[in-house]
């Protein structure tokens, strides 16, 4: 029988596959695209769909995360200065995805051009970041 800890890590990397995928399939699917021709509804559209899954999956990521953690001693045990990181990563993510949410979408909602660098940064940014995420859970070993 699995215990509670083998289940939420289970969870943890079914969620942080979902959400990193994602991420891959818009930096390399979509964004060259966007790079290239300038129009931002297919990425738009991919994004609108993808939140719906992407979204639930972070937060499923992050809550089994913080329960693995104290299960391994965080704040004071010997995984402490990985889960720190992984914290700090996290946030970093979210302050992305605001920044994005409500600079660059409200301005293209608001009917002005969205600049190109500007999403390109945002979207290889939080996909590098989520990459770190993964290596340095996996330096996390129970």
């Amino acid at each position: 029988m699995a215990t509670a800890y083998q289940i939420a890590q289970l969870l943890h990397v079914l969620a942080a596959s979902i959400w990193i995928g994602g991420h891959i399939i818009i930096a390399l699917g979509y964004l060259p695209r966007f790079i290239t021709t300038g129009d931002f509804r297919p990425l738009q559209e991919f994004e609108s769909v993808y939140e719906k899954i992407g979204l639930p999956s972070l937060a499923v990521a992050a809550i089994t995360g913080m329960y693995m953690a104290t299960q391994l001693g965080w704040p004071r045990g010997a995984v402490s200065s990985l889960v720190n990181l992984k914290i700090l990563l996290l946030a970093a993510i979210v302050l992305l995805a605001v920044d994005a949410r409500f600079r660059i979408i409200r301005r293209h909602r608001r009917g002005y051009s969205i600049s190109r660098v500007d999403m390109a940064a945002h979207i290889i940014a939080v996909t590098l970041i989520s990459i770190i995420l993964a290596v340095v859970g996996w330096e996390i070993r129970y």
